[in-house]
């Protein structure tokens, strides 16, 4: 229950007595300064948890090269792809990656300090000056403390952490000239050459948002809002100069070609540019494992909210509301661009904070009463905004790191593998930070399909033998490291007896050929036995085999954690039961994946317990994204129906394992298995 609000008296200026109610806003400022220390402490949370995402080394390794040899490098200088000079990889964010650089050049926690932390910092402070005035009051203090935690889900070692305050100053300038300060709109020729050169390949993200802010601004001031529509011819040199000045970088116009490629890339991904294929996508994904999920979750909760508000608003307060409204239409703009390109989430919480606080605060002004409203909406939004840190801060979602294939890189070093080397998305980055005398293939999913199949090449599976081979020829790549993801490429590889298998782990494996390293030195290097082609990762014929060389390659590596579960499948096939747990066991717990509760379910159901493999097959999917969990639902489907005798969960997860992306074989093959307990999934 609220304390009574003691008012006081005070003289200002000009004789008058006004009113204040001096307890409130103590209140007020407490609560506000206990949500601010909650919401840094989070955001602290999430940002030293999980600094990197897997283009990050790329552009570290880009700043040192531009450091180092004072130069910006140019597709040839990292790549050996032939191809057109149209279609060559530029380095248009080449100041970014220098700062990125310089800021982690002594550890990568010190470029949290340099770089990530101060970054958030001056865009909340600006999306601050952008709240309607008063500010300082306790729903702007929440909505912003909501905004801050959503986009640290996102805030990553990467260019884009520039352009947001970037694009937040450029609103600040707006703001003041909407406020009839025609003078800043002059700043907008410095923003737009920082931009070309802080991240020149999404420039045509200002000009969009100048473009549309003219057209709303005019379209606000025919609805008599408070707009200055003669400072518009202004506003319009200044936006015009801006693009002009933008050319000085050092690939000139190109840079504003480069928004083509962004959305050829999501157009491809065909599962975000349907609304069943993102549904799709979105029920198959946990909100433990991937980091963004959570939070593109509460992206999109606080995005109904605010839909909600506008529209109670219009509904309530007519063409008022509309016209304050209209001034923020141009932020919804780069929301749909947050939906398209996930990592730009920022882009749209932060935008939205303005138009959100803006639409509260019509909606609780034309609500009802506001004696009731206010109160309920304050004490509403602190419950849910104060338990929101809270959960963050004592029970964080898990965010793994990305892939850091260390192990990898070293093998490279020591094998001293052949070029050229095919590198796939997830580990060219560190491979060119770790490996810079190699040069790699830095578009190389452009060369293995044709472009109107690109997605496939990053699902768990696909047919690339002819294309590969195409590649390889063409590219003469002679040593090809394949992302784990990417196992139709590596099954590829594995069925091909000109390609060595000589290592492999969690984040890949890597692949030399034949006839460009001495035979003797793949003696004791070459992995005969492990079978990438199968999904045991091993041929059954011949597992006693493959356990004695799982034996001596995990005496090479002990702490390949992925060889140890694969060693415990064998040893789980030929029934050596205790050596599989023990295997298992020797993983540590912070290690576990739900690959490995997977093997620990098949371990328990083989020996005929039932409640235990049902228990850890449950944990394996409390684990799970839509990439690497099918198996386990077939898993556990196949479990209720045989051990447990439960058809009706059987039923559930067979079905839920046929909405999978698998293959005509695999779904004929689920049909007979179906059939054999006696399910019909016509039922």
């Amino acid at each position: 229950m609220l304390r009574p609000t003691k008012k006081t008296n005070k003289t200002v200026p000009n004789g008058k007595t006004v009113t204040t109610n001096t307890s409130g806003t103590f209140f007020t400022r407490v609560i506000c300064l206990l949500i601010t220390a909650l919401t840094v402490t989070a955001v602290f949370t999430v940002i030293w948890t999980n600094p990197l995402s897997i283009d990050s080394y790329t552009h570290i390794a880009i700043g040192e090269h531009v450091l180092q040899f004072g130069v910006i490098p140019s597709h040839g200088n990292l790549s050996f792809k032939l191809t057109d000079p149209s279609l060559e990889w530029i380095s248009h964010s080449w100041l970014s990656d220098v700062l990125l650089y310089m800021g982690q050049s002594i550890s990568l926690r010190a470029g949290i300090f340099i770089i990530l932390l101060p970054l958030l910092a001056l865009s909340v402070y600006l999306v601050y000056l952008l709240l309607p005035r008063p500010r300082f009051t306790l729903p702007n203090i929440l909505l912003l403390s909501i905004t801050t935690i959503i986009s640290s889900g996102f805030w990553r070692y990467q260019p884009f952490i520039f352009m947001i305050p970037l694009q937040l100053a450029l609103m600040v300038i707006i703001s003041r000239w909407h406020q009839g300060d025609k003078k800043t709109v002059w700043f907008i020729p410095l923003i737009f050459v920082l931009w070309a050169n802080l991240a020149g390949g999404y420039i045509i993200i200002p000009a969009l948002y100048c473009i549309l802010t003219g057209i709303t601004t005019l379209a606000a001031s025919l609805l008599e809002a408070n707009t200055h529509p003669r400072h518009l011819k202004a506003f319009g040199i200044a936006v015009t100069a801006g693009m002009l000045l933008s050319l000085f970088n050092p690939y000139g116009a190109r840079i504003w070609m480069y928004w083509l490629t962004v959305i050829a890339v999501v157009y491809q991904n065909r599962s975000f540019s349907s609304l069943i294929g993102a549904l799709t996508t979105y029920n198959q994904t946990s909100t433990r494992q991937a980091y963004s999920s959570l939070y593109l979750t509460l992206f999109t909760a606080y995005s109904g909210i605010i839909v909600i508000w506008i529209i109670s608003s219009l509904v309530k307060n007519g063409r008022p509301a509309l016209a304050r409204i209209i001034p923020y239409l141009s932020h919804v703009m780069l929301m749909m661009l947050g939906y398209f390109w996930v990592r730009f989430i920022p882009f749209s919480v932060f935008i939205l904070l303005p138009l959100a606080a803006s639409a509260w605060a019509i909606w609780s002004n034309t609500s009802g009463s506001r004696s009731k409203i206010k109160p309920l909406s304050v004490v509403g939004l602190t419950c849910t905004y104060a338990v929101l840190p809270l959960t963050i801060i004592f029970a964080p979602p898990l965010t793994p790191a990305p892939r850091t294939p260390q192990q990898l890189a070293d093998v490279i070093k020591d094998v001293k593998v052949p070029e050229n080397i095919l590198t796939t998305y997830d580990n060219t980055g560190y491979i060119m930070y770790t490996n810079p005398e190699y040069k790699m293939l830095l578009d190389a999913q452009d060369d293995l399909i044709d472009d109107g199949s690109l997605i496939t090449n990053y699902q768990p599976v696909g047919n690339y033998a002819s294309a590969f081979q195409n590649v390889s020829q063409t590219q003469s790549i002679h040593t090809a490291i394949i992302s784990r993801d990417v196992s139709g490429l590596s099954q590829t590889l594995a069925s091909d007896q000109k390609w060595a298998l000589i290592y492999f782990d969690d984040n890949g494996a890597i692949f030399v050929d034949r006839n460009t390293i001495p035979e003797n030195k793949l003696i004791g290097i070459e992995l005969k036995h492990v079978n990438l082609e199968t999904n045991l990762g091993f041929s059954a014929a011949s597992a006693t085999e493959s356990a004695r060389e799982l034996e001596a390659f995990i005496d090479r590596f002990p702490e390949n954690y992925f060889a140890k579960g694969q060693l415990a499948t064998v040893y789980r096939i030929i029934r050596a039961y205790n050596p599989a747990r023990e295997q298992l066991l020797s993983i540590p717990k912070q290690f576990w994946t739900f690959a490995t509760y997977t093997e620990l379910g098949r371990l328990e159901a083989a020996q005929g317990k039932c409640k235990s493999a049902e228990t850890a097959f449950q944990t394996a999917l409390s684990y799970r994204n839509e990439k690497n969990y099918s198996r386990t639902v077939l898993d556990i489907a196949v479990l209720y129906a045989g051990c447990l005798g439960d058809k009706k969960k059987a039923k559930h997860y067979f079905q839920r394992y046929n909405s999978f992306l698998v293959t005509a074989n695999e779904r004929e093959k689920l049909n007979a298995l179906t059939k054999q307990f006696g399910i019909d999934f016509s039922d």
